[in-house]
């Protein structure tokens, strides 16, 4: 289990949207739509301070069994949470008329390219303020990082009777990636689709257009002679 806080004390005579005295480094900033579950128009904050964009809570858990008949079973997951992040994908999608996966249901009623016109009365504050292009503004797309991975899933099974004079055999088939768990304020792709900060010189990671780590089966056998 690791733990992270941080505070910044003080800046000096520079200035930063990310850096700012009495909150986390850095911290991430964005427009908070303050009656986000009614059905009505969007009341803005803007500027407001969300949270730290670096985990403040992983917790790593590996386990290793021995079971009957030489059969071996290791599992890894990993939790993160307490961040927050910005999904700069759905942002751009949604600014490019495309719309974006979370705002599906929202179209169901209203669809993207014919906003204003239609009824509004099932559509609440955060897919108004999020899902339509009229309405966008930078910022909007921000909410909890919180997730749960199961890392890896390997089953390792002993073969030798089909490699006769073999000193061992084994075949081993590994999981990965096949479950994840996400904050229920986490409505679409991958919480782990971040840009690089060492590559764009950014302060914080948010989601970007790229694919994630995908979900995969490998099965291989090792024989010693």
């Amino acid at each position: 289990m690791t733990t992270n806080r941080s505070e910044v004390r003080k800046i000096g005579n520079t200035s930063s949207y990310n850096i700012e005295v009495g909150q986390p480094a850095p911290v991430i900033r964005g427009t908070l739509v303050e009656n986000k579950r009614e059905f009505t128009d969007p009341v803005l904050e803007l500027d407001h301070f969300f949270g730290p964009n670096q985990p403040t809570l992983i917790v790593s858990i590996d386990t290793d069994l021995d079971l009957p008949y030489g059969l071996r079973l290791t599992a890894r997951g990993e939790y993160q949470g307490g961040h927050y992040i910005t999904d700069s994908a759905s942002e751009f999608m949604v600014d490019r008329g495309s719309g974006a996966p979370a705002c599906d249901a929202a179209y169901k009623h209203v669809p993207f390219d014919d906003y204003p016109n239609g009824d509004l009365s099932q559509i609440n504050a955060l897919d108004r303020a999020r899902c339509y292009k009229e309405n966008l503004r930078s910022g909007l797309w921000v909410y909890p990082a919180d997730f749960f991975k199961l890392r890896e899933v390997t089953l390792v099974a002993p073969i030798g009777l089909i490699a006769p004079g073999a000193r061992s055999a084994t075949l081993s088939l590994s999981l990965r990636n096949a479950f994840r768990w996400t904050n229920g304020e986490f409505p679409a792709f991958d919480p782990e689709m971040v840009s690089s900060r060492s590559n764009t010189g950014a302060l914080t990671s948010g989601i970007t257009e790229h694919a994630p780590a995908p979900a995969r089966l490998t099965a291989s056998v090792r024989i010693v002679f």
